[in-house]
């Protein structure tokens, strides 16, 4: 096997390794665990395959460093958590609260936020997962207010309004394996 061919199966196995691991984030475990292969990891393993498809003719050499990371697996899935919001929205602000992510309710308190979710319900609220993008860190900016948070998705998702699609993007904070969302009540409390 020349070098071109050992680079072709290194760039292969190493996309069959992201989208396995793609998948593994997106599908339960046995444990509620998922273990999520960092960049190192899957070169570490595709360096793995080319070695062993290489001839002793040819001399590889290669030093990586791998890690792994646990993270716990929501009880439900975004396309779930996604009709718990359009139900609220469609008229039960008191399910929306309970949804809501703590920081929020922190800023704006509970009773604020349901007075506010009263005056938007929409019987006619429609809303459709366009993206799902990876769990990570991200700052909630609100009312001059920044709170850095881990865990937070971001969900980009076609709203319908008057028979318009509106792009919107949404994020939610996995809070004791339940998804949790962010909101503008209004205004903060004073503080």
């Amino acid at each position: 096997m020349n070098r071109r061919q050992i680079g072709a199966v290194v760039i292969m196995a190493g996309g069959a390794l992201l989208v396995t691991g793609g998948v593994l984030r997106l599908t339960d475990s046995p444990a509620g665990t998922e273990t999520a292969a960092t960049s190192e990891t899957t070169i570490a393993a595709a360096t793995a395959v080319a070695d062993a498809t290489t001839t002793s003719a040819i001399p590889t050499t290669s030093t990586t460093t791998t890690s792994t990371t646990t993270t716990t697996l929501p009880d439900e899935t975004p396309e779930e958590f996604l009709a718990k919001l359009v139900q609220g929205l469609r008229g039960n602000p008191a399910l929306l609260v309970s949804l809501l992510n703590q920081v929020t309710i922190d800023i704006y308190g509970a009773e604020q936020c349901l007075a506010t979710f009263g005056l938007v319900l929409d019987p006619e609220t429609e809303l459709e997962i366009r993206e799902i993008g990876e769990i990570g860190p991200w700052n909630y900016v609100i009312d001059d207010i920044t709170t850095p948070l881990q865990n937070v998705i971001g969900v980009e998702v076609d709203r319908f309004v008057n028979g318009q699609t509106i792009i919107q993007e949404l994020h939610w904070q996995l809070v004791d394996k339940q998804w949790t969302w962010f909101s503008d009540c209004g205004d903060p409390l004073p503080g």
